[in-house]
């Protein structure tokens, strides 16, 4: 193996480490992705101002596993001096799984590390890690749901630390939206604009900042004497200059149709009978939307409810605008059951429903990959559309 450059830093203490905030271990959990990528961000930042230099490595817990992230902890960098190694979705990484203990036989140096008792489950796997972490590595677990357990206390005996990011309540992301219009966007966001973007936009960081910039460039081309497009983009405005102001017309006009109505809308492309374009939608509603995978679960839920009541009353001869008032359909969504559920039979809707229910289950629950759960339900909708 080829001798590794001299670093510009010689490689820091566990206890400088531990001086400068930096934990050995992470694990940055919760619905606020936003705050989680931002925790990174700075454990990074503060790795490269002790090393000079800092490697990420990045894996998936869906698809790896344990025994590749220890080996990737414990080998040494060719170039610099320390590792950040950062495994998303590190509650699947933590699921027992039979491959995970056929990885014990083979050579692996992780393993060979780690006492044999300890390596029986990934779980075990990581606690044998923990309690003596490499000095040369940092490992930040990011998840969406995380199982407290032994593990946490070996993580915070060795200094690390478990943080969990959920969302802000509506007065909180109101306050922080109005904050953040102002130190980075270099905008004045009313208070009933704040309220209204909350309503329309929902309390995700990610999606309030992505709709405050462009309000921001909105609100300077509205401006009676607007700032350079370089002060909204990169900061405040001069304290002499004007701030443009973001109104309530402006987050109307702009972000448009309430997140209600769009989250209702995905029942509608469900039943499009395209799963490409049923997928595709699910997609734009949870990543570009910000919908919670739960809302949408409630909204298939609801969905095949309707199914399943209209094929059992359109099964037993009522008459179609019977069976539309009973079971509620109403507008374009109300046609497209009423028109499926003629040609469904009461057992195929029944399954519909049921599939429903559980996948609104898992997810409530935190079984299995919410996003997975979604799509297979979506095909389900989308095959019996077609």
């Amino acid at each position: 193996m080829a001798k590794a450059p001299a670093s510009s830093k010689p490689a820091a203490s566990a206890p400088a480490r531990t001086a400068a905030g930096v934990p050995p271990i992470a694990v940055l959990h919760g619905e606020e992705r936003s705050l989680i990528l931002d925790k990174t961000s700075a454990i990074r930042a503060a790795l490269e101002s002790l090393h000079g230099q800092c490697d990420l490595i990045t894996f998936d817990g869906n698809s790896a596993r344990v025994a590749d992230v220890l080996d990737e902890l414990r080998s040494v960098g060719l170039i610099a001096t320390h590792k950040l190694v950062v495994v998303d979705n590190a509650d699947l990484l933590m699921k027992e799984r039979e491959d995970e203990a056929s990885a014990e036989g083979g050579a692996s140096p992780a393993l060979a590390a780690a006492p044999s008792s300890s390596t029986r489950t990934p779980r075990a796997m990581l606690e044998s890690y923990a309690q003596k972490p490499e000095t040369a590595s940092t490992l930040v677990l990011r998840a969406g749901t995380w199982r407290a357990g032994k593990l946490d206390k070996i993580i915070t005996d060795a200094g690390g630390i478990i943080v969990k990011y959920m969302p802000m309540d509506a007065i909180e992301a109101a306050k922080w939206a109005i904050d953040r219009a102002r130190t980075h966007h270099g905008c004045v966001l009313t208070p009933d604009a704040a309220a209204e973007l909350i309503n329309l936009s929902g309390v995700g960081m990610a999606r309030l900042d992505s709709d405050l910039g462009k309000l921001a460039v909105l609100a300077a081309e509205n401006a009676e004497s607007p700032v350079p497009a370089s002060a909204v983009k990169s900061g405040p405005a001069d304290k002499t200059t004007p701030r443009p102001t973001i109104t309530r017309e402006m987050v109307r006009a702009l972000v448009g149709d309430s997140r209600e109505e769009q989250l209702w809308d995905i029942q509608i492309h469900a039943l499009s009978g395209n799963p490409a374009e049923a997928i595709r939608q699910l997609r734009r509603a949870l990543e570009v939307s910000d919908h919670d995978p739960v809302a949408i679960g409630i909204a298939y839920v609801d969905l095949a409810r309707k199914l399943d009541g209209a094929a059992r009353g359109l099964a037993s001869g009522e008459n179609p605008r019977s069976v539309a008032g009973k079971v509620k359909l109403w507008g374009r969504t109300g046609d497209s059951i009423l028109r499926i559920a003629e040609r469904l039979s009461p057992a195929a809707a029944h399954e519909l429903f049921r599939h429903a229910i559980e996948t609104d289950r898992k997810n409530k629950s935190g079984e299995g990959d919410q996003i997975r759960n979604l799509e297979m339900l979506t095909l389900h909708f989308a095959r019996l559309g077609g």
